[in-house]
């Protein structure tokens, strides 16, 4: 289950993630990282990484900001 949603339009990579990335924060402590392009394409395998590294809830996530820095 989500807890949390961010998304980057990945300014610095617009040619290999023309949609930019989205990161989903879950309720075990996962965080996962999606190319939504590949989500409308409904390419197999739309998920680019799964992170778990906390112990509970991933309550807040966020890209950094700054657009040169994607």
């Amino acid at each position: 289950r989500f807890q949390s949603l961010a998304w980057s339009a990945m300014a610095n990579k617009r040619g290999d993630f023309p949609l930019g990335l989205v990161a989903g924060g879950f309720a075990d402590g996962g965080v996962g990282i999606w190319d939504p392009a590949k989500l409308a394409a409904n390419h197999p395998q739309p998920r680019i990484a799964l992170v778990q590294k906390h112990m509970g809830a991933v309550n807040g996530l966020q890209f950094n900001p700054i657009p040169d820095h994607s």
